[in-house]
């Protein structure tokens, strides 16, 4: 059986948007003060470092609100990458992540036949149980 007092580790897919601002929120009602944060921001184009900056700024205050500490760690990570979803599976084999928490933005029809999902990619190949929130959160809380 597992120690409920052991730190376990979270990945946050963390853009911005509503629907990962959601995410974020999620992270913090479900951790404890002892566990590690990853936020990972990937696409396929580089980020300026001023936009790394906003995103990393948001986060924070969203943490920051939520009187999440993370006496664990938190870590960012902003990458480039064409295929996210594999990419973000694969960081959660490579950082023994405990589990993963993404937004869904309900894509749906052809718009998901093209574009594809990256939830449902790292639902399919991350080693770790992952938790998909919908919809976006309260912007009473925000």
């Amino acid at each position: 059986m597992c120690d409920p007092d052991a730190p376990r580790s979270f990945l946050v897919c963390y853009d911005g948007s509503a629907e990962s601002l959601h995410a974020l929120q999620h992270a913090c009602d479900l951790s404890k003060p002892q566990d590690k944060l990853s936020i990972m921001h990937v696409s396929s184009t580089a980020l300026p470092q001023e936009k790394q900056d906003e995103l990393k700024a948001a986060a924070e205050k969203e943490l920051e609100s939520a009187g999440q500490s993370f006496g664990g760690g938190k870590e960012y990570y902003f990458e480039v990458n064409d295929h996210p979803g594999q990419w973000l599976s694969t960081q959660c084999r490579l950082l023994s992540i405990d589990y993963c928490i993404i937004g869904c933005r309900g894509l749906s029809g052809l718009k998901k036949t093209v574009l594809g999902s990256v939830s449902e990619s790292v639902v399919h190949h991350a080693p770790c149980p992952v938790l998909i929130v919908r919809g976006t959160c309260n912007p009473a809380t925000v």
